[in-house]
């Protein structure tokens, strides 16, 4: 019994594996216009064109960026013959450049094949700084999904951030570098310059005032002791003239007395 389910399961597997192999589409050739890919100079889009070789049809085109999940912006693919019609997230297949490449047997051994031209735009306004990752997908009439360029993945460097977070910069950089620096270092300095500057301008008027106030103060004291002295001699000179007077008038009043006795 075991043996039985050993050998079905074997079957399945090995079914399932020559299924997988026998629907992978097979990818003989490919090539991208020069100029692209390209970011453009705003960093606002990518942008992807070329053309592509396949055994398998494709229906949908698609991309998945830095890993994430697929993005069929072409959901629906097209056949038509003018390649001068298409346009952004366009893909079709182009029977003119099928011609083309059996003329110079570009189609590398595939007897059966169908030729894609694909246009590719993604919008990157809200990508962050830094490089990212684009590979194209394809999905093929046989339900398989695989890249069409034969497996090449493109990588592009954004420079400039997104909208959102120059906004948000623009907004916090004014409120917080101005807000530390300046408000604090201009400030300081102006406080410290104010508190320093004036007080040494008022300290140097003060002394100019109190100067000449304390020098003034001895200059007033001499003229009073002056002013003092000098009254004090004039009350001195009245009363010493009086004395000389009254011991005149005496001495000769003593010599008419003495001389009247003899």
């Amino acid at each position: 019994m075991k043996k039985l389910l050993s050998a079905i399961l074997a079957v399945i597997m090995l079914a399932a594996a020559f299924t997988a192999t026998a629907s992978a589409a097979e990818n003989s050739n490919h090539y991208i216009e020069p100029d692209y890919p390209s970011l453009n100079k705003k960093e606002t889009a990518w942008e992807i064109y070329g053309w592509t070789v396949v055994d398998t049809e494709i229906v949908k085109i698609g991309y998945i960026l830095d890993e994430g999940e697929t993005v069929w912006a072409v959901p629906e693919v097209d056949a038509r013959d003018d390649n001068s019609r298409i346009e952004e997230n366009d893909a079709f297949r182009d029977f003119e450049l099928e011609a083309a490449i059996i003329e110079y047997s570009l189609q590398n051994g595939l007897e059966e094949f169908f030729a894609y031209r694909i246009y590719l735009t993604i919008d990157t306004t809200e990508l962050a700084k830094g490089k990212h990752i684009v590979e194209v997908i394809a999905e093929y009439a046989d339900n398989s999904e695989d890249n069409p360029f034969r497996g090449e993945i493109f990588s592009f460097n954004k420079k400039k951030g997104t909208a959102s977070s120059a906004a948000t910069e623009a907004a916090a950089g004014p409120a917080t570098e101005p807000a530390t620096a300046p408000a604090t270092e201009p400030a300081t300095e102006k406080a410290t310059e104010k508190a320093t500057e004036p007080a040494a301008q008022q300290t140097e008027p003060a002394n100019e005032t109190n100067g000449p106030e304390k020098t003034a103060e001895p200059v007033q004291s001499e003229a009073q002791t002056e002013k003092s002295a000098g009254e004090t001699k004039n009350n001195v000179l009245p009363t010493i003239l009086i004395i000389a007077a009254a011991v005149v008038a005496l001495a000769v009043g003593g010599f008419f007395i003495l001389k009247k006795k003899k």
